[in-house]
């Protein structure tokens, strides 16, 4: 097999691949793909039939016709197995990382916080109205990316090389920002972006691969989940929203558990 690094010309044959299979996992989707493509060494190889993603760490589960691709790679260590398909690695020594794992919630809970277990979230939500009644949002389009990266500065200041790492590639999506593939929306106050976030819908879950906010304005996170959750929720058929795992961050893991997730998506490594 010959393999390629990744460019922002192979994101339709990525697309076609991803959209074969509901894979539940974030990590095998096109964005996730295009963002993590460099801090994890992804190579990409394909037929007709189905396409592999070699990283530093082994090869991802495949894409498209997965069983003829799992027979491709059986000697090499697969990574990110989604957990309703470990019944074809009945043959392998599977381990799962727990910190790898999605968070996955219902898309009605997110977007209307209806639950007595929300109510901080909505007290946050009030008070961003109180602070900023004259906010306004707006769907991500090629006419309005350029007052986000305007802004982007402000919207995101990274520590931990991972984090930076990602903040960056948050930027690249903005830059190649492809209406067919990505769905997002910004806030706005006083006509300035304070929070975006971009995501993208496969079959009935919005998969959410960026949030970024302006801490300055308190509630900004709590509303830019909300708003987007709710736009979803009424203009597309979803049902489930995936935001990703916590990648073994603990303020990250807090803020997931938070929002009470429905399940979780597990996922497998071979030894």
């Amino acid at each position: 097999m010959t393999f390629k690094k990744i460019t922002c010309k192979d994101l339709d044959i990525i697309k076609k691949f991803v959209s074969t299979n509901n894979y539940f996992i974030s990590d095998l989707t096109v964005g996730a793909i295009f963002m993590w493509k460099d801090f994890y060494g992804y190579e990409i190889c394909y037929n007709n039939d189905y396409l592999i993603i070699k990283s530093d760490d082994g090869y991802l589960f495949p894409l498209g016709d997965y069983k003829k691709g799992i027979e491709a790679i059986k000697e090499e260590k697969i990574t990110l197995i989604p957990e309703q398909y470990i019944d074809n690695f009945k043959d392998y020594k599977l381990e799962e990382i727990d910190f790898r794992k999605d968070y996955v919630y219902n898309a009605f809970d997110l977007a209307y916080l209806e639950d007595k277990k929300y109510e901080k979230k909505l007290e946050h939500i009030k008070k961003f109205n109180k602070l900023y009644p004259n906010y306004s949002y707006e769907i991500i389009s090629k006419d309005n990316i350029k007052d986000i990266i305007n802004e982007y500065s402000n919207l995101t200041r990274p520590v931990e090389k991972m984090a930076i790492y990602e903040a960056n590639m948050a930027l690249e999506v903005l830059k190649h920002y492809d209406d067919n593939t990505f769905i997002g929306m910004l806030l706005k106050v006083d006509g300035r972006v304070i929070a975006f976030t971009v995501g993208e819908i496969l079959f009935d879950i919005l998969h959410v691969h960026i949030e970024k906010a302006n801490i300055e304005y308190k509630g900004v996170y709590q509303v830019i989940n909300n708003l987007f959750s709710k736009y979803i929720l009424e203009n597309y058929n979803i049902k489930y929203i995936n935001r990703q795992d916590d990648a073994g961050f603990e303020g990250l893991r807090k803020a997931k558990k938070s929002y009470y997730p429905t399940t979780y998506y597990k996922k497998y490594f071979t030894k």
